[in-house]
């Protein structure tokens, strides 16, 4: 089968869903080996903050298909839950993706006086691992897969075979 002859899905973004998910699983299973990889070496604080930033970019796009689909009964009280649990998500995907204006003092959250200077720092505690962002968002692999889960998991059962979501996703900035 082409294609163009595939099947439309039996909801919408199952298989986006199912993606971001997978992503945050692969993280959240490395947590621990994460962790415990000596600091001393830079390739391994790379591979470190390479993960967490995979997981920065997963969680954000959960939250994206959340307010594509927030006029579905029960997706904003989702997405607002995922958000008690991960604060900050979009503004630091915003950050790790845009590090070009924000290494320059040009990012979006600068110009506004929410984040000063640029830095990222990866604190491993020895059982998960925090990816700080700018000192002000944290993304930690104790809190996020649970958060990450749950979303997902009601994601898919909220937007059933034949539920419809709105044509154009919520501009928050």
């Amino acid at each position: 089968m082409s294609p163009t002859d595939a099947q439309p899905p039996s909801a919408p973004f199952p298989n986006e869903i199912r993606e971001a998910l997978r992503r945050a699983a692969l993280v959240h299973g490395r947590a621990a080996q994460l962790a415990v990889l000596g600091a001393e070496n830079p390739i391994q604080e790379a591979d470190r903050a390479a993960h967490l930033t995979n997981l920065a970019f997963a969680l954000r796009n959960l939250l994206r298909i959340a307010e594509r689909a927030s006029d579905v009964p029960g997706v904003s009280e989702a997405k607002a839950k995922f958000e008690a649990a991960v604060p900050g998500v979009k503004d630091a995907r915003d950050v790790l993706e845009h590090f070009d204006d924000y290494s320059l003092g040009d990012g979006r959250l600068q110009a506004r006086g929410e984040v000063g200077e640029f830095f990222t720092a990866v604190q491993p505690d020895g059982k998960y691992v925090t990816l700080n962002i700018a000192g002000r968002y944290r993304i930690s692999t104790e809190a996020t897969f649970p958060a990450a889960l749950e979303l997902a998991a009601n994601l898919l059962r909220l937007l059933a075979p034949g539920r419809a979501i709105t044509a154009e996703p919520r501009r928050s900035r």
